[in-house]
C-alpha cells in the first residue's frame, strides 16, 4: 500500500510538471489523501481516481473587469469592514482591535496584513519596551466611511435585533 501511495504521489508530480499548460497550483497534503481505485471492464488497466480533501486547485487569477468585483475581493472578506469601522475612530493597537471585535489573533493578523498590502491601513511600530504597534486607516481606507455609514443606516432601518 505504501509503495502504491508513493507511486501515485510521484505520478501526480510528474504529470504536473510535464504538462505545458499548467494552470493550477497544486497543494497535496499527502497524509490526508484518499485513493480510490476502480478497474475497467477488461481488467487490464487500473484507473485511479484521486480524491484529496485538502487538494486546492487555484486558477491563475486575472483581475476582473468589474469594479464592484474588484472592490469586493478586497473589502468583502469576513471582518475587513468591521476592522475598518473600528479604525475610523483613530489609530488602535492590535490588542484593542482583538478585544473589541472578539476575533482570533491569527485571523486579525492575517486581515491586517492583507489590508496593509492593499494600502488600506498603515502599521506604525514604536521603539518602546514592550513593543507598541498601532494600525491606522490610510486616506484610501478612510474613503470608505460613507459606505460604512450607509450600511449601518440600512441595517438599523431594516434588520431586526
Amino acid at each position: 500500500m505504501y509503495n502504491t501511495y508513493k507511486r501515485v504521489v510521484a505520478w501526480i508530480f510528474a504529470v504536473t510538471f510535464m504538462n505545458e499548460c499548467f494552470l493550477f497550483f497544486v497543494r497535496v497534503a499527502v497524509s490526508q489523501a484518499l485513493f480510490l481505485y476502480t478497474r475497467q471492464l477488461d481488467h487490464s488497466n487500473i484507473v485511479m481516481r484521486i480524491e484529496v480533501n485538502t487538494l486546492k486547485l487555484r486558477k491563475a487569477k486575472s483581475p476582473s473587469p468589474c469594479l464592484i468585483t474588484q472592490a469586493m475581493d478586497i473589502i468583502g472578506k469576513k471582518w475587513v469592514l468591521l476592522i475598518m469601522y473600528q479604525l475610523l475612530s483613530g489609530p488602535k493597537r492590535f490588542t484593542e482591535l482583538e478585544a473589541e471585535m472578539a476575533i482570533s489573533g491569527r485571523l486579525l493578523s492575517e486581515r491586517l496584513k492583507e489590508m496593509e498590502m492593499e494600502g488600506i491601513v498603515t502599521r506604525h511600530m514604536y521603539p518602546e519596551i514592550p513593543p507598541r504597534v498601532e494600525y491606522e486607516l490610510t486616506p484610501k481606507g478612510k474613503a470608505i466611511e460613507p459606505v460604512i455609514n450607509q450600511i449601518y443606516g440600512w441595517s438599523s432601518d431594516w434588520l431586526k435585533r
